[in-house]
């Protein structure tokens, strides 16, 4: 390592940690790459993080650039691709909700999507409140008179719905409607969505007035509701900020080992958005202007920048920033202020004043948070603190897709994006211990790979799913991973004749090292904790347990029909996704697809309207 530091370029870069596996664990970028890696590994490092990053580092790889600015870019590019372990990472997009708009389609509809999809239409958002996002779409459908039918529906229609008679749609699904004028229409919503009120409201107005001129009554009535219910959904409802156009304030307030940041979002003087993210750190002093830096790139590199971001401390890097965040950004250059007096220094002091509240309430849930884990620390007798909670349930019917799943809660709460699906692979038949062990053995092989490991490990079921659970635990001595099983107490046929419930027994937590198992007490914290883990695993494991099936279903169904091979049905469902969709395809659709001939479409389509229409009788 020595010999590695001392002939380190002094050139501005991007430096690559790796672990012992050659895994990427860290990804920063450098003015002086020596000097930077040098202060890794100082011996009087306070960091936590740090100390535990350096720990893990076995090699490094440098890239050099001819700025700081391209080293920023190139940062971000990394961790984007990479998201190693010791990045701090924005993981917020992947629940916030969109809209999706398919110009392309011959009558495009307005609806919510969760992920963004290469497939041509256009995506609103994301949109940081799914609250917010219900009652604008609410109001857009009140406004403007969109399509809100499938397009199965659509096509079948023989007469206008209620929609068409309350005058919320136009009911071209039966009624000859210029193509162009829903496009208008679907325009203005798609504007009236992005916040350009004026805009829309301009543009409905000169429709308006065009319709009359040319006698068409009827339409201009209808732009004239259009634009009354605009003008009373837009009536102030925003917090105003006078001579700010375009600007975010970022607030950042950390302690010791949590840092909270709050981004306001001012548009054309109104405050339209309010964004909060936390992190936990450990002696972050030292890296804070890396820190901010790696997240507004990462941030900006979601959302389009503004004009302006209002910061508090200025960075050191303020220049290169500016240059890497206006980065294909046209004519407008993003501008790092730190405002000193007046409006701007208002708006950047209620972004500090919301981080600082929302430090006050994670640290108030972790406290909280702490006293439930030790209770049920205490309660099941376990050796560490269980911070990490995992659940491993499997999932059969009659041998048919046998599945698990892992679910993982941290700090007490469901955490998402540690949830995995399992395919069994090894094990044969309705062999419910050999999946457990199949399982766990492939959880800890991972784990201890990446160096992500549960503190508790809970399997449901009773003593034997314990036992097979311990069996591939065993295989790696060591792992400071505590293991129990959760099981409800069966319930006997006496008992159930004496009006006992059998779905309402008494949960038992089942350790390696007690011949008696633990009753749960109903309301106590390992009870809510654990019953909330297990019908959690459950829920997660079914869902994929029904998805496999349907699927093994569907693509049974399509292998009835005559003409239709394995390599044919596999681009069939490549092309729809699924055979519901299939099902209401056009025969220039299902044609359009490779390998498939004009009369194998027509058959096919006939096939579903067949089986259609004996479904009706």
């Amino acid at each position: 390592m020595k010999n590695l530091v001392e002939n380190l370029p002094s050139s501005p870069g991007i430096y690559l940690f790796k672990n012992a596996k050659g895994q990427i664990i860290y990804i920063g970028k450098a003015k002086d790459l020596s000097k930077r890696i040098k202060s890794y590994f100082r011996t009087n490092v306070d960091s936590t993080k740090t100390r535990a990053l350096v720990r893990n580092i076995d090699d490094w790889e440098v890239i050099l650039t001819k700025t700081e600015v391209e080293a920023l870019i190139l940062e971000r590019n990394l961790i984007k691709q990479h998201q190693p372990r010791y990045n701090i990472m924005l993981r917020d997009d992947k629940s916030f909700p969109l809209v999706r708009i398919d110009f392309n389609s011959p009558w495009p509809r307005v609806f919510k999507v969760r992920r963004r999809v290469d497939d041509g239409a256009t995506y609103l958002g994301p949109f940081v409140s799914e609250g917010d996002l219900s009652r604008l779409m609410k109001a857009a459908y009140r406004i403007f008179p969109l399509i809100r039918c499938s397009e199965h529906e659509f096509k079948n229609a023989r007469r206008p719905c209620n929609y068409y008679h309350m005058k919320m749609c136009l009911g071209p699904c039966s009624i000859k409607v210029p193509r162009d004028d829903y496009m208008e229409i679907v325009k203005n919503a798609a504007q009236f969505l992005q916040g350009k009120n004026k805009d829309v409201a301009r543009d409905i107005e000169a429709q308006m007035l065009r319709a009359s001129e040319r006698e068409d009554y009827d339409n201009a009535a209808l732009l004239r509701d259009q634009l009354f219910a605009l003008k009373k959904a837009i009536e102030p409802q925003h917090v105003e900020f006078r001579n700010i156009e375009s600007a975010d304030a970022i607030g950042v307030i950390y302690d010791e080992s949590l840092i909270c940041i709050d981004i306001l979002s001012v548009r054309k003087e109104k405050l339209v958005s309010n964004r909060k993210y936390h992190f936990d750190h450990e002696g972050l002093d030292d890296e804070i202007d890396e820190l901010i830096s790696q997240l507004l790139l990462q941030f900006y590199d979601r959302h389009a920048p503004p004009e302006q971001i209002f910061l508090e401390d200025e960075l050191s890097n303020t220049e290169e920033l500016e240059i890497a965040l206006s980065q294909g950004i046209e004519r407008k250059k993003t501008q790092l202020v730190y405002p000193k007096k007046g409006p701007k220094l208002g708006l950047l002091e209620i972004a500090q004043k919301n981080a600082h509240y929302h430090l006050q309430q994670q640290k108030l849930r972790q406290k909280k948070s702490r006293a439930v884990l030790e209770e049920v620390q205490k309660d099941l007798g376990l050796l560490h603190y269980p911070q990490v909670i995992e659940c491993i349930d499997i999932s059969n019917l009659q041998s048919e897709a046998i599945v698990a799943s892992k679910v993982s809660f941290l700090d007490g709460r469901p955490n998402p994006a540690q949830y995995r699906h399992y395919n069994i692979k090894t094990t044969q038949g309705q062999d419910d211990f050999g999946s457990i062990y199949e399982v766990v053995s492939r959880r800890l092989r991972r784990g201890v790979e990446e160096d992500q490991l549960p503190n508790l490990l809970v399997i449901d079921g009773g003593k034997g799913q314990l036992s097979a659970a311990k069996k591939a635990l065993d295989e790696y001595p060591g792992l400071d991973v505590e293991l129990v099983s959760l099981a409800k107490k069966r319930v006997l046929e006496p008992a159930k004749k004496m009006g006992a419930d059998p779905l309402h027994g008494d949960e038992r937590i089942f350790k390696t090292d007690y011949s008696r198992p633990i009753i749960l007490q109903p309301g106590s914290s390992a009870f809510r904790i654990l019953t909330h883990l297990r019908d959690e695993s459950h829920r997660f494991a079914l869902t994929f347990h029904r998805q496999k099936r349907q699927k093994k279903a569907f693509e049974s169904e399509l292998d009835l029909i005559p003409g239709i091979g394995p390599k044919v049905r596999k681009k069939l469902l490549d092309s729809f996704g699924s055979v519901e969709k299939m099902q209401h395809a056009t025969i220039e659709q299902l044609n359009g697809v490779k390998g498939v001939s004009s009369k194998l479409a027509e058959t096919i389509h006939a096939w579903f309207r067949t089986e259609t229409e004996e479904k009706s009788i």
